[in-house]
């Protein structure tokens, strides 16, 4: 998962820019203080912080993204095309996603602009994600295009 970023003023503190965590530091990309040197862009490992010690920049877009490796026991970070990897363990999260806060309750709210949020079932390479940072969020197949359309088509008669 990932997404394009803008802070503002008061980022302070642990924000989440995309979550599912259960107090557990599960799935989630977040401004935050625990990893060491500072608040920086970085990802809950599970059973922690991975900070990639990128400190936001107030008004600058950022490109985020984490990929998570159930199987290998790992998770990339990556902020503007540098990568930080860690292994870990994970927690299963909650069933519900999201994007600006945390949903376990305590609030982080991200304070600026997220865009072009994205999600994949599966775990996509350094190439994968570095091409989605260049050259945008690639166009679905024409059967994907044709379920949405279809989707889409049955909400606007209803």
């Amino acid at each position: 998962m990932g997404a394009w970023v803008r802070a503002a003023a008061g980022n302070s503190s642990v924000r989440q820019i995309i979550s599912h965590d259960n107090f557990g530091f599960d799935r989630s990309l977040a401004i935050d203080f625990r990893g060491g040197g500072g608040s920086s862009w970085s990802a809950f490992t599970g059973n922690g912080v991975l900070a990639s010690g990128v400190a936001p920049v107030i008004g600058e877009w950022v490109f985020l993204a984490i990929a998570y490796d159930q199987t290998a026991g790992t998770l990339r970070l990556h902020v503007n095309g540098q990568n930080f990897t860690t292994t870990t363990n994970f927690n299963p999260g909650q069933n519900i996603l999201n994007i600006g806060r945390n949903p376990n309750g305590n609030g982080e709210h991200f304070s600026g602009l997220i865009d072009e949020v994205f999600f994949y079932n599966g775990t996509l390479s350094v190439a994968e994600i570095e091409n989605i940072r260049v050259n945008g969020i690639p166009a679905p197949g024409a059967a994907a295009l044709l379920a949405t359309a279809g989707l889409i088509a049955t909400r606007r008669r209803r």
